[in-house]
């Protein structure tokens, strides 16, 4: 489908575009502020994105061997008494 008057873009310039129109006077801020350069700053963040993505995926699979059950008979051990001074 062709829009009137809309600039088709292909993916490699796509990508440039969203980084200087939306990304780029905030990326300079931060990575002079940081002192690294946008290189880095852009593969500390992919390394983070893909961190936390490899977190969820870790939690769901851990989650997926859970037992409320057992969660439940864990939970009955803990004394009911208040907590310590320091612990407050």
């Amino acid at each position: 489908m062709e829009l009137s008057g809309v600039k088709k873009l292909d993916y490699a310039e796509n990508k440039k575009q969203i980084i200087n129109d939306n990304l780029k006077s905030t990326n300079k801020e931060i990575t002079t502020k940081e002192e690294i350069s946008i290189n880095q700053f852009i593969i500390s963040a992919v390394a983070e994105k893909i961190s936390a993505l490899e977190t969820q995926n870790y939690l769901e699979k851990r989650a997926e061997r859970s037992s409320r059950n057992k969660f439940m008979a864990v939970l009955a051990k803990v004394p009911d008494t208040e907590p310590a001074d320091y612990d407050r």
